[in-house]
């Protein structure tokens, strides 16, 4: 509500072609938006375009959306169409390079982006790169995942120490 009365805008991307794309996927939640935003804005990263999906909020998502300035695409959906849906119609619109998904109650930190293309890099452009995502609270929601051969698979790190060993780095599949 402060950010809406304040009058305030928030600038996504310095104007070069985007290297890279982070997708946001919303319905209601503003406050949660707001912060994710924020952090996308707060990226080292500003080669950057943002595509929201809003897939028919009722609270004050669209009033924040349309303060959104720079590099921005904003999809509004008169229907909640649902994650995935929402995410392919994004992709449509894609044309950088790399591309991110981002959950709105998740925050980037201000080197993840940059991070994330340096793993890229050290394999030639051959990987899938996700991060480690902590709660609130500090500990790990979810620091990847074991895969198994009937498809089903289990999360690595839940509710441990970030600071672990095990939880700090570079995971290989071949």
């Amino acid at each position: 509500r402060d950010f809406l009365e304040s009058g305030a805008r928030l600038r996504i991307g310095d104007g070069r072609k985007a290297s890279t794309t982070v997708i946001v996927i919303v319905y209601n939640k503003a406050s949660y938006t707001l912060e994710c935003l924020k952090s996308v804005a707060g990226s080292a990263r500003k080669d950057l375009h943002l595509i929201v999906v809003d897939n028919n909020s009722s609270d004050q998502t669209p009033e924040l959306l349309a303060r959104l300035d720079g590099n921005v695409t904003v999809i509004t959906n008169s229907e909640n169409s649902h994650f995935l849906l929402a995410c392919n119609q994004a992709v449509e619109r894609v044309e950088s390079e790399y591309l991110c998904f981002l959950n709105n109650d998740a925050l980037l930190c201000e080197d993840t982006l940059a991070e994330a293309l340096a793993c890229l890099h050290r394999y030639n452009d051959r990987a899938i790169v996700g991060g480690k995502v902590l709660h609130a609270d500090g500990y790990i929601q979810d620091a990847g995942s074991i895969v198994f051969s009937d498809g089903s698979c289990s999360g690595l790190g839940r509710r441990r120490d970030p600071g672990h060993h095990l939880y700090n780095f570079e995971r290989r599949s071949e």
